[in-house]
């Protein structure tokens, strides 16, 4: 029953992580398809995880550090693409080239990887919630609040970025700090959800689309509290 209990809170965990990482990257990049995964952070997420799992299984908590970095990288290079272009077209592109190197780097790690700890790795690539405890559990729902509270606290930022960029400097919004906090927050939710479930595709994307479906507003904080539904 406490098992139960606590698969059903991760999986609780793991939407909210993805689906407020999602929000973020689609109002960051004005871009409703520019999710974790689209933009190639969530591959990030599992290249670093598999290196971490695969050549460091002794690093404690190595395949949460793994991820954070993986993520955080991607998250980085992507910023500074869109700083240079307007297409957003483009930054999907460079995302999905991302995931299929990553894809490729996996796959060579593997070659060269202990059977034992390519097959672990192969278990975790299927998603689950069944690798959670207690302890786990805890620190997952600390990296949630820590995330969702950062992303709480830049809501009317989102607002005013909504209208432009010049009317977000008009109202004293930093565009810089809002991206790197933005990236911060959505690369650590990313990464802890990698790195403790899998790779789950798709909850990142969807959800926030759905939530501002049903709530027919464009307010950040009020399609944020429909897309945990």
């Amino acid at each position: 029953m406490i098992s139960l209990i606590i698969r059903l809170l991760t999986a609780f965990l793991a939407g909210a992580c993805l689906s407020t990482a999602g929000l973020q990257m689609m109002r960051l990049f004005k871009n409703d398809l520019a999710d974790p995964y689209c933009l190639g952070i969530g591959s990030g997420a599992c290249l670093g995880a598999a290196i971490a799992a695969i050549l460091f299984p002794a690093v404690v908590f190595g395949m949460l550090l793994g991820s954070f970095i993986g993520a955080f990288f991607v998250a980085a290079l992507i910023l500074l693409i869109a700083r240079n272009t307007k297409e957003t077209s483009i930054l999907t592109i460079v995302g999905m080239t991302i995931g299929f190197l990553a894809s490729a780097a996996i796959s060579f790690i593997g070659i060269h990887a202990d059977a034992t700890k390519l097959k672990d790795y192969f278990v975790w690539t299927t998603g689950s919630f069944q690798a959670t405890n207690p302890l786990t559990l805890i620190i997952f729902a600390g990296v949630m609040l820590f995330g969702c509270r950062k992303t709480v606290s830049n809501s009317k930022q989102f607002n005013y970025l909504l209208f432009g960029e010049e009317y977000a400097q008009m109202n004293k919004v930093s565009i810089t700090k809002l991206q790197y906090s933005s990236l911060l927050s959505a690369s650590l939710l990313t990464a802890i959800t990698a790195a403790l479930c899998g790779p789950i595709q798709f909850v990142g994307l969807v959800a926030p689309n759905i939530a501002k479906r049903i709530s027919k507003k464009q307010d950040f904080y009020s399609v944020y509290k429909m897309s945990y539904l």
